[in-house]
């Protein structure tokens, strides 16, 4: 089975090093320096983004049966970012300090209601309509979840897409 490890931090290295003997691994890492660590290994290690179509490709995504992603603290990172973020957005927009953090939790989260005016018997009803579009592109952020959001938002996955057109049909029939 081929596995591709995108982060070789202390997570990626003990993932590679259980792994290893019994499959064959390519590690991603955008930290060059941490490459020495896997010498030992017996895996391909590639530095780069793992976010990026090319290095992934370079990696052989495309015959990888398993990708596992340890990337935590961009995740954590652009997590918190998106939630002060949104919940800055929805308290400048009218709502109180209690119920904008709940409203940003609940929809970033995806956990239901939250406190305050959006709690279990109020609804978002009564929000602003910007502050109700600031919280559905938080849900749709939570949703999609983030890291996949981050990949998304990269130039490279738009440019290197390879998108395929059908030329029209003729119609079909007695002429």
């Amino acid at each position: 089975m081929h596995i591709l490890i995108i982060g070789g931090e202390e997570i990626g290295f003990a993932l590679a090093k259980a792994l290893a003997s019994h499959h064959e691994l390519s590690v991603v890492d955008a930290q060059g320096r941490v490459s020495d660590r896997f010498g030992l290994l017996d895996v391909a290690f590639l530095t780069g983004s793992g976010t990026s179509p090319a290095v992934l490709e370079q990696a052989g995504v495309d015959q990888t049966d398993l990708l596992i992603a340890c990337t935590g603290l961009v995740f954590f990172l652009f997590y918190i970012l998106t939630f002060a973020m949104s919940a800055t957005a929805v308290i400048l927009l009218g709502a109180d300090l209690a119920t904008g953090v709940s409203a940003t939790m609940a929809t970033l989260g995806n956990v239901g209601p939250g406190i305050g005016m959006v709690g279990p018997m109020p609804d978002f009803g009564h929000l602003s309509p910007l502050s109700k579009l600031v919280l559905t592109a938080t849900m749709w952020i939570g949703r999609l979840e983030v890291l996949t959001v981050l990949a998304l938002l990269r130039l490279e996955v738009w440019r290197s897409a390879h998108w395929r057109v059908d030329p029209p049909r003729s119609p079909v029939g007695p002429a």
